[in-house]
Formats: C-alpha cells, sequence, structure tokens
C-alpha cells in the first residue's frame, strides 16, 4: 500500500502528489550523523525536529504548510553533505562523534529536485523525498557508506 505518512497533513499529501513522482535518483548522498544506518538515519525534517523545537520556533523555521518540511533532505552530490559534517560544532559533534555520508537511491516513496517546484530556490542538488508509510527499512536497503573512491 503506498501512502505518505500519516503526519503529513491531506491537502500537502496532494500538493506532494501533484510536484513528485517516484523518480529513482541515483545517486543519492544524505549525512548519517550518528553513522549507524539506524532507522533515524533517514526520518523526515518534520519527525527530525518538530517535538526537539518549541512550536514558535519549529514554525519558524520548518513551516507546517511547506511540503519540503514532511520530505527526506538528500542531495544529488556529496558537496553539501561533506559541507555539513565539517560544519558540525563541537556540542554537536560530542552528540554524534562519527557521521558518515552515505550514497544510495531514492525509492519507496516520492522524489522531485527542490528546485523543480519550489521557485527561487538556490540548491540545485537538493532533492525532497516523502517516504511511503512503513517503507524506511526497506529504503535504507539502498544506501552505503560513501568512499572518496566513488567520486
Amino acid at each position: 500500500m503506498k501512502e505518505l505518512q500519516d503526519y503529513i497533513p491531506q491537502k500537502l499529501k496532494e500538493q506532494i502528489n501533484n510536484v513528485a513522482s517516484e523518480n529513482k535518483f541515483f545517486p543519492v548522498y544524505r549525512v548519517d550523523k550518528k553513522g549507524t544506518k539506524e532507522t533515524t538515519f533517514l526520518i523526515s525534517t518534520y519527525e527530525e525536529f518538530h517535538d526537539v523545537y518549541p512550536k514558535e520556533k519549529f514554525d519558524e523555521r520548518y513551516p507546517e504548510d511547506d511540503i519540503g518540511t514532511y520530505s527526506t533532505s538528500v542531495y544529488d552530490a556529496p558537496d553539501s553533505c561533506e559541507r555539513f559534517i565539517k560544519s558540525m560544532g563541537a556540542k554537536v559533534r560530542c552528540m554524534f562523534p562519527s557521521p558518515k555520508i552515505m550514497v544510495g537511491f531514492t525509492q519507496n516513496g516520492l522524489a522531485v529536485h527542490t528546485v523543480d517546484y519550489k521557485e527561487g530556490y538556490r540548491d540545485k542538488t537538493h532533492i525532497d523525498w516523502w517516504i511511503y508509510k512503513g517503507q524506511i527499512e526497506e529504503a535504507i536497503k539502498g544506501f552505503e557508506e560513501y568512499t572518496i573512491n566513488e567520486k
């Protein structure tokens, strides 16, 4: 059964279906902060931050009416991931001492380059990926650790 996550408002599910498809983008890159390839590695922005930030701060940074808030961000080039790891401050590094860049492909959901639907979006490598309900474990199987030799 191909359903988007329950926490996505119905109105936004319709919008996602209008802009994205079951594209299999390969390769795509994402930082696994823990470096362990656990299910949290591919959770959406909403899942990762909704209960962490106070509501007003979350809404300011991740608007609940923006479909990108409900996606898992991946990139079609490793550069953004490399920059993210380099920018991790000491406090974040204490929590995540072994981040890794993972490479794989979008599957088990809907995906689209963000620049294709969001006017003025600057990062041409960014892909929004909405993984179907109950499919994160399956999607993770399409990823492995990225090594410099793969460039």
